[in-house]
């Protein structure tokens, strides 16, 4: 087996890994948003409309299901860079409302740096596949 091929097999075992953690997140996410919409904008420090707790769940909930189908296909450099992309800006967003004052629990700058450390990879790796 040739060097690059052990390379590729490494990218593909991570973007799996990273895609199966990322999926987890967004199905919780999106069953929390759904089930405890209450619960979840207080936690988040966000507006407390069922509305739009819903839209939330079902934006998560589309991106897990992206998310596993990327685990099961890890060559989709498209899909990656979609939910990387996605996932910067909602760390970014994370980031801005923090520096605004919406403060919220200790889990909202992890989020924050989670989304933006994570997407930030995601981002890189699905260059170096287009590349190929």
């Amino acid at each position: 087996m040739s060097g690059g091929a052990t390379r590729n097999e490494a990218e593909s075992t991570v973007v799996r890994a990273l895609a199966l953690a990322a999926a987890f997140a967004f199905g919780t996410s999106a069953a929390l948003h759904l089930t405890r919409p209450g619960r979840m904008a207080g936690w988040a420090a966000w507006t407390r409309s069922d509305h739009y707790q819903r839209e939330i769940a079902i934006f998560d909930a589309v991106h897990a299901l992206g998310l596993l189908r990327l685990a099961r296909e890890p060559e989709d450099a498209g899909y990656l860079q979609l939910v990387s992309l996605t996932g910067l800006l909602l760390g970014l967003n994370h980031h801005y409302a923090r520096r605004r004052g919406d403060t919220g629990p200790l889990l909202n700058p992890l989020a924050a740096w989670g989304n933006t450390a994570a997407s930030s990879a995601g981002l890189v790796l699905a260059a170096r596949m287009r590349r190929r």
